[in-house]
């Protein structure tokens, strides 16, 4: 069975827990709710301070909390990927939760769409190459694809069966 550590709403991957055998570790209360009556599912809550306007918990305690799992795949949301930057959050609470994953998680997949690319916020997460794999969609310029490729990070673009 595989731990799998989700932050912050990523509900669309949850779809695909249902069918999963595997614990999951997350802050979010939105998948928190929905992975609950799944009987195969071992569901972890992280507690701490709830953030209602992101329906997740924040701050010290959960960071805290993050700190006594570890996981084989943690997957995370970006505000930005910039390859020269790094990962950037929008705000430091989000930044430090995404920092507990990629201590807490072997493997980190980064899941933005292809909007995500470029540009930058204030708080860095960490650099490009700590990534295991970013997860996108084909709308994803070549101007990036290409980048990503000189980076050597593997990018996993969705609909694409040739991957």
């Amino acid at each position: 069975m595989g731990i799998i550590m989700l932050v912050m709403g990523k509900i669309k991957l949850v779809q695909i827990i249902f069918y999963l055998v595997a614990a999951v570790v997350t802050n979010s209360l939105l998948v928190g709710n929905e992975l609950a009556a799944v009987r195969h599912v071992e569901l972890y809550m992280i507690g701490g301070h709830v953030d209602g306007h992101l329906a997740a918990t924040m701050g010290d305690a959960a960071i805290e909390n993050m700190e006594k799992f570890h996981v084989d795949k943690g997957f995370i949301g970006v505000h930005s990927i910039n390859f020269d930057v790094g990962l950037t959050s929008i705000a430091t609470p989000q930044m430090q939760v995404k920092r507990a994953i990629f201590e807490a998680s072997k493997q980190v997949f980064v899941l933005a769409d292809s909007s995500k690319f470029g540009g930058g916020y204030v708080s860095v997460i960490c650099p490009v190459k700590d990534v295991y794999k970013i997860i996108t969609d084909s709308q994803i310029s070549k101007e990036y694809i290409r980048k990503a490729e000189h980076e050597q990070i593997p990018l996993v673009i969705a609909g694409n069966r040739e991957q």
